[in-house]
């Protein structure tokens, strides 16, 4: 069994969408911001993308512009890693995602599965690695990681202590709005559902959303 360093850097690798989120709290509107996503390579030589700043509440209306992010790791030295196959990101549906996480600090901050491109999630100092519109970045990212330790099962190099993660340092982002999450009724279905607004070319928008 061979040693995995997982290193969350701070290099900007391109963007993704989050809302502000609460445990607990449903609202029938949310806004949604562009926030950097950040390169994660494992072992150096693969490399993918993650979000790592998110907001906390503040979902009502005016909503800020330029706000900065109040949630997320700015650094973290090397720590073993812990697996937890159970856990679900709150706020991404999994789908045919590995459930799972790797547990990186002992206040329930894990690496996880975030969403894929253009699709919003909220960000509570997770790392969420995104995927390219329908790309499974998150399962390639679990094997990658269980191929590169010479193991069948992702859990058994994580409880040998042979997954190691380091986040870099990086300064805490202001999100741009980019649009809004409604709570809408379908009028065939008669079923409620959230729908995304969002600005016409959303990841080089220079102007706010204005809807």
């Amino acid at each position: 069994m061979k040693v995995v360093r997982v290193r969350v850097t701070g290099k900007i690798a391109g963007a993704a969408i989050v809302r502000p989120y609460e445990h607990g709290a449903t609202k029938d509107e949310y806004p949604l911001y562009r926030v950097p996503t950040y390169e994660v390579r494992v072992n150096e030589s693969r490399v993918f993308q993650a979000i790592r700043f998110g907001f906390r509440g503040h979902f009502e209306r005016p909503w800020d512009p330029h706000r900065k992010c109040d949630e997320g790791l700015v650094s973290q030295s090397e720590v073993v890693s812990e697996w937890n196959g159970i856990y679900a990101p709150h706020s991404v549906g999994q789908g045919n995602g590995v459930p799972g996480g790797f547990r990186i600090r002992s206040d329930q901050v894990y690496i996880h599965e975030g969403p894929p491109k253009g699709q919003s999630s909220g960000t509570l100092g997770c790392v969420e690695i995104t995927s390219d519109n329908n790309a499974d970045d998150w399962n390639r990212f679990v094997m990658t990681v269980t191929r590169e330790a010479g193991v069948n099962y992702v859990g058994a190099a994580v409880k040998a202590g042979k997954v190691l993660v380091t986040v870099e340092a990086a300064a805490i982002p202001k999100g741009l709005l980019v649009g809004r999450l409604a709570l809408e009724l379908d009028s065939v279905t008669r079923k409620w559902h959230f729908n995304s607004y969002l600005v016409p070319n959303w990841e080089t928008a220079t102007v706010p959303w204005g809807g």
